[in-house]
C-alpha cells in the first residue's frame, strides 16, 4: 500500500564541516529553519569517539553551507560566517562567539588557507578585506583590494583578487 511520506525540514541537518582539534573531533551541521539555516556542534573525544557535547548556536546563516568557512587550526578550530552584514567567529574550544569586521560584508571566501587562519570577506560592491586569525584574538585585517572581481561562487578559483 502506498502512503503519504511526510518529513520535516526543520529536522534535517546537513553535515558541513569536521574539523580535528588536539583533543576533539568537532562536526559542524546546519539545521533549515523557515527562514534561515542555524548552526548545530557536536564534538567527538578524538581517542573514544564519545558524543562529548552537542549544542546549537544562537543566530543565523541565510545562504547554507557557502556562507560557512573553517579554520582548521589544530590549536584553535573555528568556523566562520556573515549575520546580518557582520563576520561571526566560533571558537570550538571555549565555545565563544564573536563579531568582527565592521558591517555591510556579504560573503566569504575559502582560500584554502585554514590552517594558516588565513580567508577573504567581500562587500556586496565585490571589494574584498583579507583576514588572518589566529592567537585566541580577533582576525587582523592583513589587505584590502577596492576592485575585486568574484563570480558567485564561494571558491577562490572563480575570483580574482
Amino acid at each position: 500500500m502506498l502512503g503519504k511520506t511526510h518529513f520535516v525540514l526543520s529536522s534535517l541537518n546537513l553535515h558541513s564541516r569536521v574539523l580535528i582539534g588536539q583533543s576533539n573531533v568537532y562536526v559542524v551541521s546546519l539545521s533549515k529553519s523557515f527562514s534561515s539555516y542555524t548552526i548545530h556542534v557536536t564534538e567527538l573525544d578524538a581517542l573514544t569517539g564519545e558524543v562529548s557535547a552537542s549544542y546549537p548556536l544562537p543566530g543565523n546563516v541565510k545562504n547554507g553551507i557557502d556562507d560557512l568557512i573553517a579554520l582548521e587550526q589544530p590549536s584553535e578550530p573555528s568556523i566562520l560566517w556573515i549575520e546580518n552584514g557582520i563576520i561571526k567567529q566560533l571558537s570550538l574550544l571555549t565555545r565563544k562567539v564573536v563579531g568582527f569586521g565592521g558591517r555591510n560584508f556579504a560573503s566569504l571566501v575559502d582560500l584554502g588557507l585554514g590552517e594558516n587562519g588565513v580567508f577573504v570577506a567581500q562587500h556586496a560592491d565585490e571589494s574584498a578585506v583579507v583576514f588572518q586569525s589566529g592567537g585566541g584574538q580577533e582576525p587582523k585585517q592583513m589587505w584590502a583590494f577596492a576592485d575585486s572581481v568574484c563570480v558567485a561562487s564561494p571558491h577562490i578559483s572563480d575570483c580574482i583578487l
